[in-house]
């Protein structure tokens, strides 16, 4: 487990596949803290459904941790993408209270009906006090970002770098 915090000017932060990390952004007026877990369904071999129990067995730490904003899950969040293991994953992460979002990891794929019913978006931003979130997809063209991603993200960089303090780009693979 990582706890971090950012508080330096026009940073790009890459983020992927990690297991778990804690981030607390500070900014003047209101700061706050979010939090990133890769790999959620756990070990390969294992029959949970949901967010792997080492995980969860934080969710009491997390909660308590001051402006709780988000979550950002880096991928594989299930094993075979079938429909008990998304409904069981987003019952454990409404269990804290914040909006999760979703880098895609290859293993979601597997069922891609189901993905876009929990998580419809492939790529997109959102903002968060002064700092502007990325999430990619890079399983849309064998780890790379291209296309109408690429330039969906050169516009975002583009649009957003003189209002912004940092940049944080998700993704599950290395890109």
């Amino acid at each position: 487990m990582y706890f971090v915090k950012f508080d330096v000017m026009k940073n790009i932060i890459l983020v992927i596949s990690v297991c778990f990390i804690l981030v607390s952004c500070a900014k003047k007026e209101e700061p706050y803290s979010f939090f990133v877990a890769g790999h959620l369904y756990g070990k390969p071999g294992t029959s949970d459904i949901g967010a792997y129990n080492k995980f969860k067995e934080k969710f009491d730490f997390i909660k308590s941790h001051e402006n709780l904003s988000f979550g950002v899950m880096t991928g594989d969040a299930v094993k075979e993408g079938k429909e008990e293991e998304w409904k069981a994953l987003v019952s454990d992460m409404k269990d804290l209270s914040v909006t999760s979002h979703l880098a895609r990891g290859n293993h979601d794929y597997k069922n891609e009906e189901n993905l876009t019913k929990y998580f419809p978006k492939k790529y997109y931003s959102f903002k968060e006090g002064a700092d502007l979130h990325i999430i990619l997809d890079a399983n849309i063209d064998g780890w790379n970002i291209t296309g109408e991603q690429l330039l969906f993200l050169k516009n975002e960089l583009e649009r957003e770098k003189e209002l912004v303090k940092n940049i944080f780009l998700y993704s599950h693979q290395v890109i």
